[in-house]
């Protein structure tokens, strides 16, 4: 009897799970349908207060309430690209971060290191020699950057990013929150986080305030109704800054899907990063044995992942 039980629940738990994954795909086309309609409507995807950043709420489509969602939207493009490969951009974000002066250049040598192809050691960086000198040994990627988390793999960042409890710490947080792996230069100064704007601020000697000034509205509160985005670089502070033309830009071009689908005890998460810039070229599958063609390029879709 126990047995029978037990298998009952096991299938019931498979059954759970499919459930959820349907769910949350079902989900996910929502707010790729949401991204699209935005783009024909206006063009261009500027920041998530036109109003994509809410996709269920947009839609206004009856759901099952069996099930609860929650659907994130983040621009990628806001944020500094981990494969920035200009030292004196990433010692500028890094005072941002409250970085002590006298390790920036180091950090961001070691960093450069581990990127390039070659085996030449910058000043005050590391390549082979090093990482093989470890315990345990390993050797420097020579290739673009995959994850936040790969940082902790170059010399020095470790002991910036952890305290002495042995857990990660502000810096950390700060830099998660300012990074990603999937942007690239321009950056799209209405979806920048605080530290990547003072960051290009500071890059283009301009005061952030006039920014946030803009940005946040007569409340002057990120996430309410008032919240406004520049629609050219030329109604921004950065209008004529030759220092800032190359770095800077007012659209979405990598936009992140956070899904998560919850009933009871069980829940399903879906992560999509989506180029809204390129149309698919060919189906992607959603769910087994249905092919959906989407509007864009997806450049990554993981199911229970943690990027």
């Amino acid at each position: 009897m126990e047995n029978a039980v037990f298998k009952i629940k096991l299938q019931g738990h498979f059954h759970d799970k499919e459930s959820l994954r349907v769910e949350a795909y079902s989900t996910f086309d929502i707010a790729i349908a949401t991204l699209q309609e935005f783009k024909e409507i206006e063009e261009e995807l500027f920041s998530p207060v036109q109003g994509w950043g809410s996709p269920l709420e947009y839609s206004g489509l009856e759901l099952n309430n069996d099930f609860e969602r929650t659907v994130k939207v983040e621009d990628e493009t806001g944020k500094f690209p981990l494969n920035a490969d200009d030292a004196s951009l990433w010692n500028v974000l890094l005072e941002e971060l409250d970085v002590e002066f006298s390790i920036r250049q180091s950090l961001s040598d070691a960093l450069l290191d581990w990127v390039d192809e070659d085996e030449l050691t910058r000043l005050n960086g590391a390549e082979n020699d090093f990482y093989e000198s470890l315990t345990p040994p390993y050797v420097a990627s020579n290739s673009p950057i995959q994850s936040q988390q790969e940082l902790f793999m170059i010399k020095g960042f470790t002991d910036i990013f952890i305290n002495e409890e042995g857990n990660t710490n502000e810096t950390y947080q700060a830099y998660k929150e300012s990074t990603s792996a999937y942007s690239s230069f321009p950056i799209n100064i209405n979806t920048a986080p605080p530290h990547v704007i003072g960051a290009l601020a500071r890059l283009s000697n301009v005061n952030t305030d006039l920014i946030d000034e803009h940005l946040l509205g007569l409340d002057n509160e990120a996430g309410t109704e008032d919240d406004l985005y520049f629609g050219s670089i030329a109604e921004s502070p950065f209008a004529g800054n030759a220092a800032s033309q190359s770095l800077i830009s007012v659209t979405a071009k990598i936009i992140k899907i956070t899904v998560t689908i919850t009933k009871g005890d069980s829940s399903f998460i879906l992560t999509g990063i989506v180029d809204v810039t390129k149309k698919s070229e060919k189906d992607s599958s959603s769910i087994e044995g249905v092919f959906i063609a989407y509007p864009f390029t997806i450049i990554d879709l993981s199911e229970n992942r943690n990027f």
